[in-house]
């Protein structure tokens, strides 16, 4: 979907609605006598040679002015959150954005209202002089319900715009296919050697990696690695921390896991996200140096946001993919994966691909 569209929808709708409150008349009559005009903030009297007399809303009373004073109010608050959402989609590049669901529950608000002001309690006669005003707020309200919630829907709730939401599938993940057992890695023994190589002691108890360091210790101590990549319209070409590289296609992406390593050192509560393929997984890193910018959007001011991107870009070009289930609130910008408490729970979820 092209950018565009993300912030244009929204932004239309509400310059319809602004126009709607303040710029057209709802109703409109004339006669021989004069003419009257009437918008959600009053009426206005123009009389012959006796000029023209301003008749607040409040002055008219009745059901119609409280709903057409209701329309006005949530038209405003309908007008800005969309203008929000708008400013926000077009600095951001992503459909999903705070309290989208309050905004889209207010425009449906005012869909309802302005339809009950124009056609519930309307003046007499005004059947024959609907104004365009009621029209342009009617049909602001309606693409501004269209906007939040079906243009660009889900785009970093998972990312780039798609038709559904990316499955779900219930935690502890089995790959689809276990790479073949190689040898048998001992988790502890690779970690206090990381420890050993990013700190100097070999002590047992806490203490704090710090600079590159830290981080070549953690990447040594996981298999999987991704070291640096390409983003391209197939897939991924990538060089992995342990040698060789591989291809692999969006549609070979069979299921995504996000987590936290354990706290203790070398892997300090550190983010990663497996793509699981059947020949085994892709495990990316903050430090896995990928060409964010090729993203739709361009990269994202942290590695947080350019994982759930590169995951909504696969889910685009692979609708089958799934997310594991305890992943989900991370990949919709919500709170962190869950975190392995200790080294053994990682092993056990580590060792099923092989």
């Amino acid at each position: 979907m092209g950018q565009w569209k993300l912030w244009s929808s929204p932004a239309a709708a509400a310059a319809l609605i602004l126009l709607g409150l303040f710029g057209l008349d709802w109703w409109a009559f004339s006669s021989e006598f004069g003419r009257v005009s009437v918008d959600l903030r009053g009426a206005q009297l123009c009389l012959g040679p006796f000029g023209c007399n301003e008749i607040p809303m409040r002055q008219l009373g009745g059901s119609f002015g409280l709903f057409a004073r209701i329309t006005f109010a949530v038209g405003l608050v309908s007008a800005g959150g969309l203008a929000w959402v708008a400013a926000l989609r077009a600095t951001t590049g992503n459909a999903d954005v705070p309290f989208a669901r309050a905004i889209g529950a207010a425009c449906a608000l005012l869909l309802a209202s302005a339809i009950l002001t124009l056609f519930a309690f309307p003046p007499d006669n005004a059947a024959e002089g609907l104004g365009r005003g009621g029209w342009a707020t009617v049909g602001g309200a309606l693409l501004g319900v269209i906007a939040v919630y079906y243009v660009g829907a889900g785009r970093d709730a998972y990312g780039e715009g798609r038709a559904e939401p990316i499955r779900v599938v219930p935690a502890p993940l089995t790959p689809p296919v276990a790479t073949p057992p190689r040898s048998v890695y001992d988790y502890e023994a690779v970690g206090r050697r990381a420890r050993r190589d990013s700190t100097g002691t070999t002590k047992t108890g806490r203490v704090t990696p710090a600079g590159p360091a830290a981080v070549d210790a953690l990447r040594e101590a996981l298999r999987f690695v991704v070291n640096e990549g390409a983003i391209g319209a197939v897939g991924l070409d990538v060089r992995l921390d342990r040698g060789g590289y591989r291809t692999v296609r969006w549609s070979e992406i069979r299921c995504v896991v996000a987590r936290r390593l354990p706290p203790d050192p070398p892997y300090e509560k550190a983010i990663f996200v497996d793509l699981i393929t059947d020949a085994g997984p892709l495990r990316l890193l903050p430090s896995s140096r990928l060409d964010y910018h090729a993203l739709p959007g361009g990269a994202a001011p942290n590695s947080r946001e350019n994982l759930r991107r590169l995951v909504a870009l696969a889910h685009q070009h692979n609708p089958r993919l799934v997310l594991d289930a305890q992943s989900a609130d991370f990949f919709r910008g919500g709170r962190e994966p869950p975190m392995f408490t200790a080294l053994k729970k990682f092993a056990e979820y580590d060792t099923q691909y092989g």
